[in-house]
């Protein structure tokens, strides 16, 4: 997996293909980064988001900020995934981070983003009957993802402080 390309997955940001060669990482914190793949048609989408929905006032941002918000790429990688004829029923759904900090604890639910990411994919997963492959989540530590778009195969390490160079979402 480490002798192919790995191309960095920002915050806000997601792919979505078949057949991709490459390996994807991301560093995960109170951010969810949800992945699907079918292995037959090597469907693969990844996605990177920081908060669960969409605020009103920006329905205007959709398209530049689709990626930002769980409400609106994971709806889109259903959509291509159903457009490339894959039945999302055989999806594998992979499940990563939404880590809090104790700072969080005693806040108000709008403000536990955390929380609200993983209770909106969660939400997301049982509207479309998806079955969850594998889940790492919660916690108070961060996580480095990385994963070969072309198989599926998947490291995640949990982190307690970065690296220098090393981004943080």
């Amino acid at each position: 997996m480490m002798t192919k390309p790995v191309l960095y997955i920002e915050p806000g940001e997601f792919v979505i293909g078949q057949h991709l060669e490459q390996c994807y990482k991301t560093i995960l914190g109170s951010c969810v980064s949800m992945v699907m793949y079918e292995q037959q048609s090597s469907f693969f989408a990844m996605c990177h988001f920081l908060l669960p929905k969409l605020p009103v006032s920006n329905s205007n941002q959709v398209t530049a900020q689709m990626g930002r918000y769980g409400d609106q790429v994971l709806p889109e990688m259903i959509r291509q995934a159903k457009q490339a004829n894959i039945d999302i029923k055989k999806l594998s759904v992979l499940l990563f981070g939404g880590s809090s900090s104790k700072r969080t604890e005693g806040l108000s639910q709008r403000f536990r983003i955390a929380c609200n990411n993983l209770s909106y994919s969660h939400r997301f997963l049982r509207q479309h009957c998806l079955q969850l492959c594998h889940e790492d989540v919660g916690g108070s530590q961060g996580r480095s993802l990385i994963i070969d778009a072309s198989s599926g195969e998947f490291f995640c390490n949990k982190v307690e402080q970065l690296m220098s160079g090393e981004r943080y979402a």
